[in-house]
């Protein structure tokens, strides 16, 4: 019995590795089933949105409309090229459902663990924990809808994940200062203030920013192609992108204009200078992204009433002759992110 054809084992080690083989083979037979049905049932797990997450520095998506499937393959593609790690998404949402079954590449990328679900309502403390939330490199909240009812339930999450994370930093590091950046989608700018208030970081209005394409191309022919290649991401266009100055020292101790030349060398456009303040008390640093406490920072430390120097004017002489630190970042244009890995 299991013997090959006119091939059988003579003597009694033969007959008895033979008998092994046997049963091996029924045992590697049964463990692939095994694993298949393991596998399936992790699948089904991840598609039904019934995980916890455990790993950090991820990106949360709280609110869906019509663009976010597209929004997270290019934020996939973008992250992963200019950091060369996987970027990991975790969606926050009630249910997937219909919209799994209209987004065959959103479906594949939830399947192969590319991208994490985890059903749930973003005010229930339980969903928030399962996604792992305050551990986020930061939350994407997006307006799902066009009206004033989309907006407040944008604010109503934004005060949710706010509260959470500062209980759960809190106890971390006994503070209860903002520590988790979040960005906003509205409609209507009226909801700006009470989303600053509620620790959101930034807040977008896709209608005003449409709005004011439209009456700039109109004074300016051309201006939306320019800015389409801009804000679009592709391989044949340029993009924004941060160089850290804690990693290019190269770069340190030069006011904006020093640094346009320097930068034009490698075939990179400077579009602004960040400065950047870190937690020294936390091993390690961690960057701070408190509104209030950067603004303090900026007025004892820098002399500065603004975070960002863009194309800095003469009349204003603390811009204008500011010179980058260690921790500052710049904003710039560039053909891709290994260009950036050539400075010195």
């Amino acid at each position: 019995m299991g013997y090959e054809k006119d091939v059988f084992p003579i003597s009694a080690a033969a007959e008895f590795l033979a008998a092994v083989a046997t049963y091996l083979g029924w045992l590697a037979i049964g463990g692939s089933i095994f694993f298949e049905y393991m596998s399936n049932l992790k699948i089904k797990k991840r598609m039904e949105g019934n995980q916890s997450i455990s790993h950090q520095n991820h990106y949360v998506i709280c609110g869906w409309n019509l663009r976010t499937p597209e929004f997270i393959s290019n934020t996939i593609k973008a992250i992963t090229d200019f950091t060369n790690k996987s970027c990991r998404i975790v969606i926050i949402n009630n249910d997937l459902k219909d919209v799994l079954s209209t987004n065959p590449n959103l479906k594949m990328l939830i399947e192969t663990g590319q991208v994490d679900y985890v059903k749930g309502k973003t005010r229930d403390v339980v969903t928030l924990e399962k996604a792992n939330i305050h551990k986020a490199a930061s939350i994407v909240l997006f307006a799902d809808g066009l009206n004033v009812d989309a907006d407040e339930r944008t604010l109503l999450r934004s005060l949710a994940i706010s509260r959470f994370c500062r209980l759960k930093n809190s106890k971390k590091n006994g503070t209860t200062k903002d520590s988790i950046y979040i960005i906003a989608e509205v409609n209507d700018r009226q909801f700006e203030p009470s989303l600053i208030a509620s620790d959101v970081n930034e807040v977008i209005c896709t209608t005003e920013i449409g709005n004011n394409i439209i009456i700039q191309t109109m004074n300016t022919k051309g201006l939306s192609m320019v800015l389409q290649d801009l804000l679009s991401y592709s391989d044949d266009n340029n993009e924004f992108y941060t160089i850290d100055l804690l990693e290019h020292k190269s770069l340190v101790g030069f006011t904006y204009d020093e640094l346009l030349p320097k930068l034009r060398k490698y075939n990179i456009q400077l579009i602004g200078i960040k400065s950047v303040f870190y937690d020294e008390t936390q091993n390690p640093p961690e960057e701070i992204i408190d509104a209030t406490e950067i603004l303090e920072l900026l007025k004892t430390e820098k002399q500065l009433k603004r975070q960002f120097i863009v194309n800095p004017s003469s009349q204003n002489q603390e811009e204008y002759n500011y010179k980058t630190d260690n921790d500052d970042q710049l904003i710039v244009l560039c053909e891709n992110g290994k260009i950036i890995k050539t400075i010195p």
